[in-house]
């Protein structure tokens, strides 16, 4: 266990009487090192290859910028609620946000694709050595992030279905939910 200093019951838990002071706590994993490292670099990965994949989206920017604030606000009130630190779940559902919203716009280009990818292994890498180091429990709550950014994806209009002439503005169609099973997503012209 010495590996993962957040894995120890009091580096995990932010107890301080000011909202304040463990809200600090809660955003810094209180005070280690090594998982603030971890996880703040792979928050900014996410969040640069979410950048990339901006102005592809299919969303407006402002449903980004809002769902972003979501997760931040989620994770600190459930830790608020439960006594644990940390961000892993913003970057958890972020990464999924931004991969479900470049599916829906296409797969647009290659730099996008390129950055999630980045992105994806950050993830990848940073859960797995979570489920090494880390009680159980941590493990299941990455997952639950990961399923929360595809649900919040998923409840965003997709307006980017367009007529098959280039140049036409969205049709009425395109303003339905972007759900599985609702087809392939039409190409921005």
């Amino acid at each position: 266990q010495t590996l993962c200093l957040h894995c120890m019951p009091e580096a995990m838990e932010c107890k301080s009487a000011s909202v304040v002071s463990r809200v600090l706590c809660i955003l810094s994993y209180n005070g280690t090192s090594q998982d603030v490292a971890i996880n703040y670099v792979v928050l900014v990965t996410v969040l640069v290859a979410w950048a990339v994949a901006l102005p592809t989206s299919g969303a407006p920017a402002r449903w980004h910028l809002a769902c972003l604030v979501f997760f931040f606000l989620f994770q600190v009130c459930l830790c608020l609620v439960v006594g644990c630190s940390g961000i892993s779940i913003v970057w958890n559902a972020g990464m999924s946000f931004a991969t479900v919203d470049s599916c829906c716009a296409g797969w647009p280009n290659i730099r996008t694709r390129v950055a999630l990818a980045v992105a994806a292994i950050a993830v990848v890498g940073a859960d797995g050595f979570y489920v090494w180091v880390a009680p159980m429990v941590t493990t299941i709550a990455h997952l639950c992030a990961l399923l929360l950014g595809v649900v919040v994806r998923y409840a965003i209009p997709c307006p980017w279905a367009k007529d098959e002439r280039p140049g036409d503005s969205v049709s009425p169609s395109g303003a339905e939910l972007c759900l599985f099973g609702s087809g392939p997503p039409r190409y921005r012209s």
